[in-house]
């Protein structure tokens, strides 16, 4: 590892060019900073915001640590870059480092709700976006002084934001799922991306015995098949290249509480086999070991496809399905329950006057008129719907009817029909003169999955292929290497 040592030469935007250098903050001197596995041009960004502001500050590579020297004994606060391209491994370390009562804080350079999110699930004490100011870091270094740091803690937070649900079909949903809860049957959620599949699940899992208990998620088709091997399975010393630690994987991380698998179907044939395994033997077995330890988890599944399809084409193993599906439950489209229509209309404006100091609100026909509308996007699209609405209103008085029209044409969305394509460049593919057909393929394929914000039933339906043929052509582009 190695030392930071003050510049003594750095000066701040608010000192002159003959001023000493900043004195680090009595509370804050004494605090060990480990930076820990940062690119260069990151360092060198975040150096010029804290150097000479944390005298005890230490960097290192990830390859250069032994778990054993990362101890609360040995540092306050480890601070990591978010590396959201290695996935699982990443979220694993943010586990590991939340066992050993160890506050951390993720930086990102990319930084989005979902990935905060998980780091927040996970332990963090903090996510902030990069560029960060002093002002930001500083928020997070007192907190860790006070002792509210401790990422172990921050895992027992309640999860996920309140259900917005007033349509009497979801209400009555809502109970079942209050039912549900209070045994330990695994769950298997059925209906269209953004439906509020996780929202329930996390409802079920919060109203359970497990509600204190940790709450992992994963996503079947966000690795490659060895990295998600790895997600649910965690690594041994050896394959974790670590001495004498290992990195526990989702199924050992939820251990007490819920796991929750996104689009099951979607999860290779050979995990689906482990996967099984491990439910029916109540043990689990990390990848390279032959130690098998109690599993103490309760799963819960959802997926946006047809499972007998998914079943029918070999896709989704039938004996994991049944596994898996001990109770089902379906989650009814948005453009059905038009009540929720209107409350999560509401709650979205509501939200963007709490941020901006304003008193918008909705004109009645304007709300009526949403109700109307298709919304195949459901709750995602709803809520981007109104946060443009809110943009583009004539002033802080009201979100009236002529306004949204115009937004619903600007968007092709069309009451009662589907929605209409719209010539926009970005819903153009460019394809140039002599390129190949199999390019200029991929090239409409990956553009009308994104306009569909990854809905591949609807993408494959407005190709004119069939799903199967879809993900035929995902896993090819996926075993060429450049997906």
């Amino acid at each position: 590892m190695r030392d930071v040592r003050p510049l003594q030469d750095l000066s701040y935007p608010d000192a002159s060019p003959h001023a000493a250098p900043e004195q680090p903050e009595p509370s804050l001197a004494a605090m060990r900073v480990l930076l820990l596995g940062f690119t260069a041009p990151t360092e060198r960004s975040l150096t010029a915001v804290i150097e000479g502001r944390l005298p005890l500050l230490t960097r290192a590579e990830l390859d250069e640590v032994q778990p054993a020297s990362l101890t609360p004994e040995r540092y306050d606060l480890i601070v990591l870059e978010d590396r959201a391209a290695e996935g699982s491994h990443a979220e694993s370390l943010w586990t590991w480092l939340a066992k050993q009562g160890l506050p951390f804080l993720v930086l990102s350079g990319n930084p989005d709700d979902r990935r905060a999110a998980r780091a927040l699930r996970a332990g963090a004490c903090g996510f902030l976006g990069l560029p960060t100011s002093w002002k930001d870091l500083q928020e997070v270094l007192q907190r860790v002084v006070r002792g509210e740091g401790s990422g172990a803690n921050l895992t027992l937070r309640p999860v996920g934001e309140p259900a917005i649900w007033e349509d009497p079909g979801m209400v009555a949903l809502g109970e079942q799922a209050r039912r549900v809860a209070l045994t330990g049957s695994t769950v298997l959620l059925r209906g269209e991306h953004g439906v509020g599949k996780s929202r329930l699940a996390r409802q079920i899992h919060a109203e359970s015995n497990r509600g204190a208990r940790p709450w992992i998620e994963v996503d079947a088709d966000s690795d490659s098949d060895e990295a998600l091997d790895l997600t649910f399975f965690g690594t041994s010393p050896s394959m974790a290249g670590f001495a004498e630690r290992a990195v526990p994987g989702a199924l050992e991380q939820a251990r007490g509480g819920t796991l929750y698998i996104r689009e099951i179907a979607r999860l290779p044939l050979a995990l689906q086999v482990r996967l099984l395994r491990a439910l029916e033997r109540g043990e689990l077995r990390r990848s390279g070991s032959g130690l098998s330890t109690p599993l103490d988890v309760r799963v819960m599944a959802s997926s946006s496809e047809d499972l007998a399809e998914a079943v029918a084409e070999g896709r989704l193993r039938e004996d994991l399905y049944y596994e898996l599906s001990t109770v089902e439950l379906l989650v009814p489209p948005l453009r059905q329950r038009p009540a929720d229509i209107e409350a999560l209309a509401k709650h979205v404006l509501r939200e963007q006057n709490q941020r901006y100091g304003t008193r918008t609100r909705w004109a009645p026909a304007a709300l009526e008129h949403l109700k109307g509308l298709p919304w195949d996007g459901n709750l995602r699209e709803l809520r981007r719907f109104v946060q443009r609405c809110f943009v583009w209103s004539d002033g802080p008085g009201e979100l009236s009817l002529a306004m949204v029209q115009k937004q619903c044409e600007r968007l092709g969305l069309v009451a009662g029909g589907a929605q209409l394509p719209v010539a926009a460049a970005e819903d153009r593919v460019m394809v140039a003169v002599g390129e190949s057909i199999p390019s200029a393929e991929r090239k409409l394929i990956e553009a009308t999955l994104e306009r569909f914000q990854g809905d591949k039933r609807q993408a494959a339906k407005t190709l004119g292929i069939s799903l199967k043929t879809l993900y035929t052509r995902l896993q090819r582009y996926k075993a060429d290497g450049t997906n």
